[in-house]
């Protein structure tokens, strides 16, 4: 149970985190797009 929970925490941070990765590189190129989603 304990092994299941940290496996879905680190797929979550993994996907905010790539969320975050993608906002940042959109920022970038010129199209604002807000983190909070």
């Amino acid at each position: 149970m304990k092994i299941n929970r940290v496996r879905k925490f680190k797929k979550l941070s993994y996907a905010a985190s790539s969320k975050v990765l993608k906002t940042k590189s959109k920022k970038k190129s010129g199209t604002f797009s807000t983190t909070l989603e």
